[in-house]
């Protein structure tokens, strides 16, 4: 059998040498203590490049690591005690390194570390959402390359919701030079923005700003909405609501839901939280 590709049959997941091989890259472990951190025979993994069949459920286990830096980084922590503290403190920076590749994933750490992991998934998606929308109209310029996407529960970057359901959430050294100090501060800001809101008063929102840009959305080929999209339907938004700069952003919100709620007067925060 070719030591390319490791499988039993066709119709079986395959896992090949050289994605393992990138796992072991990637991740900056030997063979010996990627088997040690999984619960496996320390020759396991050595076997799986020599061309032996991994069961299924290691196939799995393997896929998911090369697939999942985080998946990975909580299997480092909660198992460290059974390598050498410097393959160990090795491995983390390299993990580390590959988390925070992605500014998108940045910012959502950035979040989380703010909050110690006190948040929930939704809150974080309409964080994000909301402070790309606020860069790219007060300054021009994009917090994270990511788009945003129309979805069926209002999640903007279905993606890395789905990751955080199913690897949690939960508090992570990053570098902090990864977000610029206008990043951070514009996070800063719609975090403590959002602080005052339950989700199903961002729901509310969210569907009172797409009855105002019903026309628009129907009239998009796909379910995109690119940056210059956001920028400019938000740019409109804003100008309406009186919203000259990013620091405003409370006051956007706060006008949004006593709209949606179909209130001319504002309500106490309380009022929103429970909403």
């Amino acid at each position: 059998m070719s030591g390319d590709v490791i499988g039993k049959s066709s119709n079986e997941k395959i896992i090949s040498v050289n994605q393992i091989r990138e796992i072991l890259d990637m991740y900056n472990i030997g063979k010996k203590p990627l088997a040690k951190l999984l619960g496996w025979g320390e020759t396991t993994v050595i076997r799986y490049l020599e061309g032996d069949i991994p069961t299924s459920e290691y196939t799995e286990k393997l896929q998911e690591i090369a697939e999942s830096p985080m998946y990975y980084y909580r299997i480092l922590m909660e198992n460290q005690n059974k390598i050498t503290n410097v393959a160990f403190k090795k491995s983390k920076k390299a993990v580390l390194e590959v988390m925070m590749r992605s500014k998108l994933h940045a910012a959502t750490q950035y979040i989380i570390n703010q909050t110690n992991a006190e948040i929930n998934v939704r809150q974080i998606e309409y964080i994000l959402y909301y402070s790309q929308i606020l860069s790219l109209v007060f300054f021009g310029e994009e917090i994270f390359e990511e788009d945003a996407q129309l979805t069926y529960n209002q999640m903007p970057y279905l993606n890395l919701y789905e990751v955080l359901k199913k690897q949690g959430i939960r508090t992570i050294e990053m570098n902090p030079d990864k977000l610029s100090r206008n990043d951070k501060d514009i996070l800063d800001c719609v975090h403590n923005a959002c602080g005052w809101y339950g989700n199903k008063a961002f729901i509310a929102i969210l569907s009172m700003e797409r009855k105002a840009t019903e026309d628009l959305i129907e009239s998009l080929n796909s379910k995109i909405l690119t940056k210059d999209c956001l920028r400019n339907v938000y740019g409109k938004m804003f100008g309406n609501f009186q919203i000259k700069r990013y620091q405003d952003f409370p006051k956007y919100l706060q006008q949004r839901l006593s709209q949606a709620l179909g209130r001319d007067t504002l309500f106490s925060t309380n009022t929103y939280k429970e909403i």
